[in-house]
């Protein structure tokens, strides 16, 4: 039997492995080599592990003011005869927002309380009717049971909603609130109030017929809890199939607003409104 005789190159390539080895194992980090040393048994060293970085305290004493409800079950009615909230007060309330408001270009209350159930439109035509807005509530008259900011508002006229927040519908007797008369409901408009915010608001409308109406809605802050609003109307419009009919509506409001954000707030508001046909 032949054997094979050994390589030269054999002890060279060993020499060379056990070299490249050992630079392997210098290479390593210490702490990689105390853990690879722990692992074979050569020895116990101790694995150093850096201290965390302590940061100083930090201190936040910041105060922001509260914000508006964006619910409307969790806003207050206005009236100082219901002061909870819309969801705390004991009476089925129906809300009309600004925001259904200007979504629906409504013009006018009647316009407005088309959202409602339970609200009907009299009209006052035949037998000398009386003209304006006439509503019922749950069947029974409601024209004496309208008010704006929780204050009655007398009249049989065309209500426009330029200076009109939002709508209230209280339905049900209501009489130990408000008296006698209430026993469908009320209605309910809340103006437009000075706010902290500087807005301006123009719009125009133009409609067959021909109609003609232009808003405008300035609030402007005068100081960090006191600022005014100014609102005004003008519209024109001749009824559509009607010869020589027409209608003409002019109004103004203002409001100052004294403490706003603060726990007591005044506001001091003036409404002109003046329709002609």
């Amino acid at each position: 039997m032949s054997q094979v005789p050994p390589s030269p190159l054999r002890p060279l390539l060993s020499g060379a492995a056990t070299a490249g080895l050992a630079m392997g194992f210098a290479a390593l980090p210490a702490t990689a080599q105390a853990q690879t040393a722990n692992s074979s048994g050569a020895g116990s060293a101790p694995v150093t592990t850096p201290d965390p970085a302590v940061l100083a305290p930090m201190s936040v004493n910041a105060q922001t003011p509260e914000a508006e409800p964006t619910n409307i079950n969790s806003a207050k009615t206005g009236m100082s005869r219901l002061p909870a909230t819309i969801k705390e007060t004991p009476r089925v309330i129906n809300v009309v927002p600004e925001e259904i408001i200007q979504q629906q270009r409504a013009t006018t209350l009647e316009q407005v309380l088309k959202n409602v159930p339970g609200i009907t439109m009299s009209a006052g035509e035949g037998q000398g009717g009386q003209t304006g807005d006439q509503f019922r509530i749950r069947g029974l008259t409601a024209r004496g049971d309208i008010y704006t900011d929780g204050l009655k508002d007398f009249g049989v006229y065309t209500r426009d909603s330029f200076n009109t927040e939002s709508v209230q519908v209280i339905k049900g007797p209501s009489g130990e609130g408000f008296g006698v008369g209430t026993s469908g409901g009320l209605i309910n408009q809340t103006s437009k109030k000075a706010h902290l915010d500087n807005t301006n608001h123009l719009e125009q409308s133009i409609g067959t017929g021909a109609m003609y109406r232009t808003t405008l809605d300035s609030n402007h802050k005068i100081t960090d809890t006191s600022a005014v609003r100014l609102n005004a109307l003008y519209q024109s419009q001749d009824v559509a199939d009607r010869n020589n009919i027409d209608a003409e509506r002019k109004g103004f409001a203002a409001d100052i607003g004294v403490g706003i954000g603060e726990a007591t707030t005044w506001h001091l508001n003036y409404s002109y409104l003046k329709g002609e046909k």
